[in-house]
């Protein structure tokens, strides 16, 4: 493969910075879902204490901005902003599109740890050849949409309840999609304890007892023996995978109690944004 030069390379950064002289339209048509599966999409869902999914991607890109990630550029202009609006109708597109909503790879649910990372690398690529065809809108809704799993990632699995305090590496890995496997819990195992009722973030706050890696489970319908036995339950409104033990999930997406793990809400938000800035510092290096 050909290298990129300097140039070439700042000006896509820049491409996926700055607004396309099209717009996308049509992109949020659908009704939103009555729950919704990750950090909340936008502060129309969440509480005042909450971090959303534009508030984590919004707050990731202004500070590489204002950190330089563009030489000479040190502010988000109205044509960035206006961008980092279309980045983000892709991160939204997750939650309210129903095929999208109910993936577990598009939600590092259901312990598709390596499905979601080949997800991400396949919208890498899909990111990469719109770029090259200086089709921005498409090249920015899948950088959302990437971004979206990313941080769904620290709000769905057992990363911070297993002492881990900076982004993982094996997640969103291009090159080798199946790493993250090397430390998952087996299809066997329990992972999780039953916890409640009440199913809150006092009864169900040390409810994980694996030091593997695993994810919530997110059961969108009503049903049996979905879940595997003793797997944990994303849990909250909406989630019918409480219905089969493990009891009681593992889910950060909101501060509130109610969330059986909310009391690390804002640790997983923090290690979001930095992976989502991460991501976005590959994307300079590599495209």
């Amino acid at each position: 493969m050909r290298s990129l030069s300097p140039g070439r390379t700042y000006r896509r950064i820049v491409a996926l910075l700055i607004v396309a002289s099209s717009s996308i339209s049509g992109l949020l048509l659908w009704s939103p879902l009555s729950s919704v599966r990750a950090f909340k999409p936008t502060p129309f869902f969440a509480s005042s204490s909450d971090k959303t999914h534009v508030q984590i991607t919004e707050e990731a890109i202004r500070e590489l901005v204002e950190g330089g990630i563009i030489p000479g550029v040190n502010k988000v202009s109205k044509k960035m902003e206006k961008a980092i609006e279309h980045i983000n109708n892709g991160n939204k597109y997750t939650d309210f599109i129903p095929t999208l909503h109910t993936m577990n790879e598009a939600h590092f649910t259901g312990d598709a740890l390596a499905g979601s990372n080949a997800r991400i690398a396949g919208l890498y690529r899909n990111m990469k050849t719109a770029l090259e065809a200086n089709e921005l809108g498409k090249a920015r809704m899948a950088l959302g949409s990437a971004f979206h799993a990313i941080q769904d990632f620290y709000s769905h699995s057992n990363w911070l309840e297993t002492n881990h305090f900076s982004f993982n590496p094996d997640v969103a890995n291009i090159n080798n999609p199946t790493a993250i496997l090397a430390n998952a819990a087996a299809a066997n195992e329990i992972t999780c304890a039953d916890c409640g009722p009440p199913i809150n973030c006092v009864q169900c706050a040390n409810n994980v007892i694996t030091p593997r890696l695993t994810t919530a489970w997110h059961q969108s319908f009503p049903g049996r023996n979905i879940k595997p036995f003793g797997r944990c339950s994303h849990s909250g409104g909406g989630d019918f995978s409480d219905d089969n033990p493990a009891r009681g999930g593992i889910a950060k997406d909101t501060a509130s109690c109610d969330m059986p793990h909310g009391h690390l809400h804002l640790a997983a938000a923090g290690i979001a944004k930095q992976h989502t800035k991460e991501f976005l510092k590959y994307i300079k290096r590599n495209i």
